[in-house]
């Protein structure tokens, strides 16, 4: 039986002041004509000894109000999904563009299976600058080759590109620029050849999209998005390369916008969806499982549309006042993300424009990127001061800011970003190329996020609240309920130091209860020790032995801790309420201890990595016994 119950009866009887005590025989009487429950005296004494957390006789307050918390932590699934550490740790690699310019856009160009199908392991990186110059990049960013975009039209004045949109079904790159013209680039063979050039467009084209089926017989879309605020939409399909194969009588087709509108390009259809935005539009997307587009704007009037293209009077219009400058869709969960200069994030039903399904707050810049992770259940957020936060969808919750990305990152620069969703790395780019780690790839081999990913280094039962309690070299202390399976509660970071700015975890290489098993204490590969209470992850006490020495065995025997480790000594802590003593019994070992056993009250055994083993009298610390063990 829970005392939870039996507390939250005396609160509101008022039987029970703060500064009121209650013993052993008063909470059994409690239990028995207030309750009318009755324990068998085992477990009434288990019970006590529990909530008796000074281990003096008497319950207080503090005391009944600390098990409260304990026992709803149990039962708390967001402590049992808790992480074992930050998404986002470390600082971010940082890459030269090797541009002369900020880049205006970074894709990711797959090299196509027979299927059709692709990912990120095969394929190379490109970066487009602003002066037409286009780079490509290994899988691990090594720089390869750069080739450039020219107008055949400008002798004198140079290019400016908008965008850039690659097309691995036709092997096509497209550039578009601020002389309203539309590039398609052959790049078969590492080749970068002029193959189609589309001019004279209405407008500037300020943003593309592209997406291809992998079903070679569906059409395959080029969204465009002008400075207007109309949505062009160009359709095609990609067998033999469609409009952009090769034709023996000339190497590239100059076209005017008004000539393709007439159909005049053969098998490339255009749909056009004019001033669906009063403002230029930021972002634009087509989904093969919506068979939709969308395209967000600073609009307030319409500042996000999500439509059919072969049906446009079918169409969601998104109404927020300052528009929407980011937005991004999770085709496996069907969630609509936005993010605009109001600084909020908000998550949609795409089929219910009217109101948001959810708003998180806490950015203080216009958000310009959004990366959904994990089938909609975690967000990643970047705002213009450079400021990336990541956020729990289910619990509404932000669970890291975090603001590592260099100074180099201006605010005052735009920025694309590109997210790999095989390493987990968000790569960002403007005048550098900045690397971040979105949550480390667990190796599924040694860990499943849950238990420990590193080696555990000590398992222990607790006896009182029938838990085990593991820690491990990821420096992560976990209470477990070995009943249900479950993971209880986690402390991450256990032990840590500041290094350059950076806390970086130190290994636990030991741990124990003390005599009541409240407490817990552990020790690490830098000889820093803490004492815990476990249960609720708070560290009650910093010690430490010898800088760098390594702690590999502790006990704990009444109010003292014998601490041993490669100093060779076996160090002596006396807790009071206070203060903490230390001492150093004599040095008789020749080499590093290993491990050690107490037998209470009179003898403590130790043994080191030569194969000495000791005896000492435990109350005096004398040694009185040597063995060498030979193997």
């Amino acid at each position: 039986m829970s005392l939870k119950s039996f507390l939250i009866e005396k609160v509101l009887e008022n039987n029970m002041t703060k500064n009121e005590e209650m013993d052993m025989s008063q909470l059994k009487h409690a239990f028995v004509s207030i309750l009318n429950i009755k324990l068998s005296s085992e477990d009434f004494d288990i019970l006590f000894r529990r909530i008796n957390l000074k281990n003096d006789g008497y319950v207080t307050w503090n005391e009944f109000i600390s098990y409260l918390i304990m026992e709803f932590q149990k039962i708390d699934v967001s402590i049992q999904h808790q992480m074992l550490e930050l998404p986002l740790t470390g600082s971010p690699e940082i890459f030269r563009t090797r541009h002369r310019t900020p880049i205006c856009r970074i894709a990711f160009y797959p090299e196509l299976l027979p299927d059709r199908s692709s990912s990120f392991q095969r394929g190379c990186y490109l970066t487009a600058s602003r002066d037409g110059v286009i780079n490509y990049w290994s899988l691990d960013f090594k720089y390869e080759r750069s080739v450039q975009s020219t107008s055949p039209f400008l002798k004198i004045q140079q290019t400016a590109i908008t965008d850039m949109i690659l097309m691995p079904d036709v092997q096509i790159i497209c550039v578009s620029s601020t002389e309203r013209d539309l590039r398609f680039y052959d790049v078969v063979a590492k080749k970068f050849e002029l193959r189609v050039m589309i001019s004279s467009l209405d407008h500037i084209v300020v943003c593309m999209s592209y997406y291809f089926s992998s079903r070679v017989n569906e059409d395959s879309y080029i969204i465009l998005g002008d400075k207007s605020g109309s949505v062009v939409i160009m359709t095609f399909s990609s067998i033999e390369k469609g409009p952009f194969k090769q034709q023996p009588e000339y190497n590239t087709l100059f076209i005017r916008y008004e000539a393709v509108i007439k159909g005049e390009l053969p098998d490339l259809k255009v749909t056009e969806i004019k001033h669906v935005h009063t403002n230029w539009i930021n972002q634009v997307a087509y989904y093969g499982s919506l068979r939709a587009f969308m395209s967000s704007s600073r609009c307030s009037e319409c500042s996000l549309l999500f439509s059919d293209p072969t049906r446009i009077r079918i169409h969601y219009k998104f109404t927020i006042d300052r528009g929407i400058s980011c937005f991004n869709f999770c085709e496996e969960s069907q969630m609509l993300v936005t993010g605009g200069p109001d600084c909020i994030i908000r998550v949609w039903n795409p089929f219910v424009p009217k109101k948001a399904s959810n708003t998180l707050q806490g950015h203080k810049a216009t958000i310009c990127a959004i990366i959904i992770q994990n089938l909609g259940q975690r967000i990643y957020s970047l705002s213009k001061d450079r400021c990336i936060k990541v956020w729990d969808v289910p619990t509404h919750t932000c669970i890291q800011t975090y603001n590592g990305l260099q100074h180099e990152l201006s605010e005052n620069v735009k920025v694309s970003v590109i997210y790999n969703d095989l390493t987990h790395k968000m790569i960002i780019c403007s005048l550098l190329i900045a690397i971040v780690v979105c949550e480390q790839v667990i190796n599924q081999e040694t860990s499943d996020g849950i238990t420990h990913t590193k080696p555990v280094s000590s398992v222990l039962y607790n006896h009182l609240y029938k838990v085990i309690v593991s820690t491990g070299l990821d420096s992560c202390i976990i209470v477990w309920d070995p009943w249900l399976g479950r993971r209880l509660y986690l402390v991450t970071n256990a032990h840590s130091i500041l290094l350059y700015g950076q806390y970086v975890n130190i290994e636990i290489t030991a741990a124990t209860f003390d005599d009541s098993e409240h407490l817990l204490i552990t020790g690490a590969r830098n000889g820093s020790l803490k004492i815990w209470n476990f249960n609720t992850g708070i560290c009650l006490r910093n010690m430490a032995i010898e800088d760098q020495c390594e702690i590999t065995s502790l006990s704990w025997v009444e109010n003292r801790i014998l601490c041993t480790g490669w100093n060779r000594h076996v160090t002596e802590f006396t807790i009071s309420k206070l203060d903490t003593y230390k001492k150093s019994w004599e040095l008789i070992h020749t080499d590093d201890i290993l491990f050690s056993a107490v037998r209470y009250p009179q003898v403590l055994t130790t043994a080191s990595y030569n194969g000495e083993i000791i005896f000492w009298q435990l109350e005096t610390g004398q040694p009185y016994r040597r063995y060498q063990v030979c193997y």
